[in-house]
């Protein structure tokens, strides 16, 4: 019997009161839905928002942040499950006693190496996402002022593959623009340089070569393509472009893939031979906004049953 209540004591009280809080989070939520639809204070907007630069990696980041607090839950949690483990299966004094004390330590040890090893996992992508969402909201910021010449600009466009970070639509032409981050070295002659060779398709950083995402870019532009074609009913060309934030960039040879610092990157999408009137720049503006304006707003009205 003292074994018994030892048990319950030590696995079951702890269960009763984890399985009380999530009764109490429950409980505290659906009074605050009952408040707001109570109170009628819904939010004014009819209709939906559009996409914002880095929309996706923020979904992603969220994600991450709830694994992150379930890996950090479990690992305040495992000690105190461990010795009620270990207390309620202890046997008496002896070998196995002995072999009791190296299994529950060794255990111990491996659970709290998995979660830690998964933690630090988790944090490595925050910490990569979060760069990328830097670049994308940089990048969006800077097209953003396009708009202030007629141009308009889109961003985190859904499409088959993922998203297309920005899509830009000026009268020379509809800009496909993918953004990449890569840090670069602190000290160094020519650090901020990015040398890109179009001849072999090399990107020239100042700690290494790497091979320029062409097939990406290009499969995101050809899908544009492809799908603005179809739904205004003449072809639309569009221009894949690589965007890399921070980098002073120099371009050896001719390509289809601009590569930009989209800072002050205004030549690209003004100079040139007008393409597009300002009533086919509105048939696309048209389509592209379909795509990107579907964020609903919150605390929006219940629908009626």
């Amino acid at each position: 019997m003292p074994l018994l209540k030892q048990f319950i004591v030590a696995v079951f009280f702890p269960l009763a009161c984890l399985l009380l809080s999530f009764f109490l989070i429950f409980v505290i939520v659906k009074l605050r839905q009952r408040a707001i639809q109570q109170s009628g204070r819904f939010t004014p907007l009819t209709r939906d928002l559009l996409r914002p630069p880095g929309h996706s990696l923020r979904l992603k980041l969220s994600e991450l942040e709830l694994d992150w607090s379930g890996y950090l839950a479990m690992l305040l949690i495992l000690p105190f499950a461990m010795v009620a483990m270990y207390f309620v299966n202890a046997p008496a004094d002896g070998p196995a006693a002995w072999w009791h004390d190296v299994s529950y330590g060794l255990l111990t040890l491996l659970a709290a190496t998995f979660l830690g090893h998964n933690s630090y996992l988790v944090l490595s992508k925050v910490h990569r996402l979060q760069i990328g969402l830097d670049g994308e909201m940089f990048v969006g910021e800077e097209l953003n002022q396009l708009m202030l010449t007629g141009c308009r600009v889109y961003h985190d466009l859904p499409c088959d593959h993922g998203n297309i970070d920005h899509v830009v639509v000026s009268p020379t032409g509809v800009y496909s623009i993918n953004t990449k981050m890569r840090g670069k070295p602190e000290k160094g002659a020519g650090k901020a340089n990015l040398e890109v060779d179009f001849t072999t398709e090399k990107l020239h950083f100042p700690n290494g070569v790497f091979p320029l995402p062409g097939d990406q870019v290009r499969g995101e532009a050809r899908w544009l393509y492809h799908y603005l074609s179809s739904a205004v009913g003449w072809q639309v060309k569009v221009n894949p472009v690589l965007a890399y934030p921070g980098w002073y960039i120099q371009r050896t040879g001719q390509c289809d893939v601009r590569v930009i610092n989209p800072f002050r990157a205004e030549g690209l999408f003004l100079k040139g031979q007008a393409v597009y009137s300002a009533e086919q720049i509105q048939q696309i503006a048209h389509q592209l906004e379909q795509l990107c304006r579907n964020i609903s707003p919150s605390c929006q009205r219940p629908a009626n049953w």
